[in-house]
């Protein structure tokens, strides 16, 4: 997986996993989670298999994050801002569970 790094508005930096770029409505959202690193012995599965498109979390959840990517002429880095719409949220979601349902197990949110 690539990691994204955030830079917040106080200068704090925070590492996420970039999961899926998604294009709605004209816009595009990054769909990311938290960096998740139970034990040492998921860094050396992660080395070892990073051929591999995906990596077995088992019965791990990740916490989703979905972002809109505000492009800039001549920007050299990304500017992402915070989803407040709730359908568009969950409008996003549901794009990347249908695209990603191979790779990925979703809870039933019922």
């Amino acid at each position: 997986m690539n990691t994204v790094v955030l830079l917040d508005d106080d200068d704090q930096e925070h590492e996420l996993d970039f999961l899926a770029s998604i294009e709605l409505d004209g816009e595009k959202y990054m769909v990311l989670s938290d960096v998740f690193y139970e034990d040492e012995e998921y860094e050396e599965d992660e080395a070892e298999s990073e051929d591999q498109d995906e990596y077995e979390w088992e019965d791990e959840f990740l916490s989703i994050i979905i972002m809109k990517v505000e492009n800039q002429e001549g920007a050299e880095v990304l500017n992402l801002i915070s989803v407040t719409d709730q359908k568009v949220l969950d409008e996003v979601f549901d794009i990347f569970k249908t695209n990603y349902s191979n790779e990925f197990r979703f809870a039933d949110s019922d």
